[in-house]
């Protein structure tokens, strides 16, 4: 996927061309921006195009160093990340980095890495690289690629050329999820709600259960939540995860999304889905409804800070249950 196809980031885009086309490209570069919302894309489409044997401001995307990049198996081009059964990107890896970046490239022109996920340096490695960031060679370049620059030190900020990314556009994201749903208008409605701007996060959504999940959180939202087996029935399928219990309250927020639409009288081309029908609940007040939201935002920043996934949404679901 050379340049010219990625969808939407058309700024962050025009400055690496202007950059590769110049070749003046700065060598430490900070993608900053929502995750999942293509930043890595760009990074490994900047590493195909210093490396392309084409030769400009894009990559080919067919030349033996292009499909090298892609399949993760160039010399020159290293891509990182945090350890799953870790906290921290180590010092050692950092050190490891560094050093490669010291040596001529093997096989391209360039050297570069790309550490995905920059916020999860551990004090020593970003301490690490502050020599490489203020005085990189000329044939290397690193990448910094966060949701969360606020957590990398000021001085690591400074020494690199900041890139903000920022939500893609709703109709491209819309245009995705009527696809991952085969056609199915509601189900990509959801889909596109629950994605944010964000392929990476749509990518994740399970298309064959949402609206399953969905019919449960408009109930939920709106209080129509029967007996205490029900409410309990539904907390347990919820919280096999905390990521699974997050998306389903991630689900109940949009619904409420669309009660506080419809109680202001809004479009419906601005509702997520249409209204229920004959089990449309009995509307509730605006204060209500702003009430609901802030009890899901508190039980979804709960399941951040590792409560219970079950606990949360069992207490959470009795109280929407009223």
């Amino acid at each position: 996927m050379p340049f010219a196809d990625i969808i939407g980031h058309e700024r962050p885009v025009r400055i690496l061309r202007a950059g590769l086309a110049a070749q003046r490209l700065p060598h430490a570069l900070l993608f900053e921006g929502p995750d999942g919302v293509g930043k890595k894309l760009v990074a490994l489409e900047m590493a195909k195009a210093l490396n392309c044997e084409a030769r400009g401001d894009d990559a080919c995307g067919d030349c033996r160093s292009c499909s090298k990049i892609a399949r993760d198996v160039h010399p020159d081009v290293k891509l990182v990340r945090r350890a799953a059964d870790k906290s921290s990107l180590l010092v050692e890896q950092v050190r490891e980095l560094i050093r490669g970046l010291q040596y001529r490239p093997y096989e391209g022109r360039a050297k570069v890495v790309i550490i995905d996920g920059a916020e999860d340096l551990s004090a020593g490695g970003e301490n690490a690289l502050l020599k490489t960031l203020e005085e990189p060679t000329d044939d290397s370049f690193l990448v910094l690629i966060t949701s969360e620059p606020n957590r990398l030190l000021p001085t690591t900020r400074s020494r690199c050329q900041r890139i903000a990314f920022g939500t893609l556009p709703r109709d491209e994201v819309a245009a995705a999820a009527r696809k991952k749903a085969d056609g199915d208008e509601t189900a990509a409605a959801v889909l596109a709600a629950l994605a944010g701007g964000s392929l990476g996060h749509l990518r994740r959504l399970d298309a064959g259960t949402v609206i399953e999940r969905w019919e449960a959180a408009l109930a939920a939202s709106a209080g129509r939540l029967g007996s205490l087996s029900e409410v309990l029935e539904l907390a347990e399928a919820e919280s096999g995860s905390r990521e699974r219990a997050g998306r389903f309250l991630a689900l109940v927020e949009v619904a409420l999304r669309d009660l506080m639409l419809r109680a202001a009288g809004g479009p419906e081309a601005m509702l997520v889905c249409p209204a229920p029908g004959d089990e449309d609940p009995a509307p509730l007040s605006p204060g209500q409804l702003v009430d609901r939201l802030e009890l899901v935002d508190r039980a979804r920043r709960e399941l951040l800070r590792n409560a219970n996934p079950r606990l949360v949404l069992e207490s959470s679901l009795l109280r929407l249950r009223g």
